[in-house]
């Protein structure tokens, strides 16, 4: 028999970085806030596995340090001093660290944090959180206008697997790539595979880093290796199917083997510490992010290339977002789920999402691939782009999140 709860200004289905990092804003506004996630807070509090490594602008550290959420990480976390790209088998080498260092002298290009240990700091944030119900092991089967008898009028209501029914103001889908709530809400998504497949992993090196993130592009695709604390590096390799699979399946030795040829720098001798994970990768965008009284937050709404390590930059700027334009339309004294509000988030994240689906993709368009015209053109290209001084200042800044 269905249960009729408390009512929620607003319902999160997903309790990863981006959909947690959201009630948390939304509860310091004083709003009442129900997480709903098939995991539980103590089986994610206790997996330590993945120290893959989550890629974070200033902008981020800006918005989480808000949150209360930063100082815990802090102390775990790599500042990228530059980024350093080349184009294969061509030597020239594109800096980016030096090009803001007039206008924000302290601030590194990026950091590095282990997945676990942001998705940890987030939660135990959350939890302390008074406003911040949680729903742990449950997931979402329906969201629609409820029965008659329920007692707020215009409003949706969730119904969720463990029988129970939520009217709320607003649901917000963080639940991932393969979003139930984006299907719920019948949004449709453009889907765009690459040609290539990538493996991430980390490993430890005997020489340091020296807080350099490497992207090299090879025609097969990017190859990219991210700092972290304590001479270890997030790796990113993207290449042909075929070669992902053998490399994930390959001995520990052949595969350090064949990553010592990949390497930009001599690090000394490798060893692996995590994991080889293999997945697919593609263009994934949703037509809309929203819908009535429902929106669209992080991979549910766009999974974009990691080659430029902003897909969680992305999802943390939805959630910068919709608290901006919230804070706004309270002011004003206009309503969280109305249409108006929700058209207008579309309208301003169609437009930063553009930006940065044009940054991705058309990187990986260009240099992955073996035309020889465009190869040459390539090598042009990036010696042109080290000339030009405010072109670089701006990339720089965007991968900041300055801009």
């Amino acid at each position: 028999m269905a249960t009729l709860e408390s009512f929620y200004d607003v319902v999160i289905i997903g309790g990863g970085p981006v959909g947690a990092s959201l009630a948390i804003a939304l509860a310091e506004r004083d709003m009442d806030v129900l997480v709903v996630d098939h995991q539980t807070i103590q089986d994610q509090l206790a997996d330590t596995r993945d120290i893959r490594g989550y890629a974070l602008s200033e902008q981020s550290r800006h918005f989480l340090e808000g949150l209360g959420v930063w100082d815990e990480i802090a102390s775990h976390v790599c500042p990228i001093e530059n980024i350093s790209v080349t184009n294969g088998t061509y030597p020239f080498i594109l800096s980016f660290g030096e090009t803001t260092s007039t206008t924000h002298p302290d601030i590194p290009v990026g950091y590095i944090i282990e997945a676990y240990r942001l998705r940890h700091a987030v939660l135990r944030r959350a939890q302390e959180m008074d406003r911040i119900t949680w729903k742990e092991g449950v997931s979402i089967e329906a969201y629609d206008e409820g029965a008659a008898d329920l007692p707020f009028v215009g409003l949706k209501a969730a119904r969720l697997t463990d029988g129970s029914i939520i009217q709320t103001r607003l649901l917000v889908g963080a639940d991932g790539r393969a979003s139930k709530v984006r299907e719920i809400l019948g949004i449709p998504f453009e889907e765009r595979p690459y040609k290539e497949h990538a493996l991430v992993t980390t490993i430890q090196h005997e020489k340091p880093h020296r807080g350099v993130a490497f992207e090299c592009f090879y025609a097969t695709g990017p190859f990219a290796t991210l700092p972290m604390q304590q001479n270890r590096s997030a790796i990113v390799w993207s290449d042909a199917p075929d070669v992902i699979q053998y490399l994930t399946s390959a001995d520990e030795e052949t595969f350090l083997a064949l990553l010592q040829e990949r390497l930009q720098a001599d690090w000394g001798a490798l060893s692996l510490i995590a994991p080889r994970l293999g997945f697919p990768l593609g263009l994934r965008l949703a037509k809309t992010h929203v819908g009535p009284r429902a929106l669209l937050v992080g991979d549910a709404a766009h999974v974009i290339h990691p080659l430029a390590g902003q897909g969680l930059n992305l999802g943390l700027r939805d959630v910068i977002a919709f608290t901006t334009q919230l804070d706004q339309q309270v002011a004003q004294g206009g309503e969280i789920g109305s249409a108006v509000f929700l058209a207008a988030y579309d309208r301003k994240r169609r437009l930063d999402r553009f930006a940065y689906v044009g940054l991705t993709d058309g990187l990986n368009r260009l240099f992955s691939n073996d035309l020889r015209t465009l190869s040459l053109l390539r090598g042009a290209g990036m010696r042109a782009f080290n000339a030009l001084s405010p072109l670089k200042k701006y990339m720089a800044q965007q991968a900041k999140g300055l801009s």
